[in-house]
């Protein structure tokens, strides 16, 4: 159901979560959303506010300070997570420590990520020959949108479409036909976080 407060619980933990369903899009006044990246886990040592804590951890405690309302909800609809979320795509650990830290979050609004050129690894890298194989093995999207390196959804009147210029600005020709082809059908403003396309 639209707007619905759900309870749930993950096999193996006990901990009871909960979760927002969407308003339909007649009831969507105003849509409010979390967008951040390139918050790669590294080891260099912080400075000011940020000194001795993980800098994503120190981005997500400000949103959740922040974004709060006095009824203990989150004051947002989804978190957009544009890229490099972990330090080397193809290390298993670097995706164990990025879930860990969006614990605080994900498990209570929806959390999409964009893929990015760190979540991408070549055949001579720790992890194996496929490219972004972990964004694949971790972030199924179940939808028939895309797939997850190029995929769409709403909020409200809004369209919100995530693709894949890990690869340097190259677009392969399926990946550009997909991308005409969903914004024909939703033809409106368009922000981009990375430049499509180089010369």
């Amino acid at each position: 159901q639209p707007n619905t407060k759900y309870f749930y619980r993950v096999n193996g933990i006990n901990k009871i979560y909960n979760f927002r369903t969407m308003a339909h899009p007649s009831q969507t006044k105003t849509v409010r959303f979390i967008i951040y990246g390139d918050n790669r886990y590294d080891t260099h040592i912080l400075v000011g506010p940020f000194k001795d804590s993980c800098f994503h951890t120190a981005i997500l405690k400000k949103i959740i300070e922040n974004q709060i309302r006095s009824d203990g909800e989150f004051d947002f609809n989804f978190t957009l997570n544009v890229g490099d979320v972990v330090l080397s795509g193809g290390v298993d650990y670097n995706w164990n420590q990025f879930h860990r830290e969006i614990s605080c979050l994900a498990p209570y609004r929806a959390y999409m990520i964009a893929c990015g050129n760190h979540e991408f690894y070549q055949g001579n890298e720790e992890g194996g020959p496929h490219e972004a194989a972990n964004m694949h093995k971790y972030w199924t999207y179940n939808n028939s949108s895309g797939d997850e390196l190029n995929y769409w959804f709403t909020v409200g009147n809004c369209m919100f479409v995530v693709y894949n210029t890990g690869q340097y600005g190259t677009l392969k020709p399926n990946q550009v036909a997909w991308i005409n082809e969903t914004l024909e059908s939703y033809r409106k403003t368009i922000y981009l976080r990375n430049i499509s396309k180089y010369t």
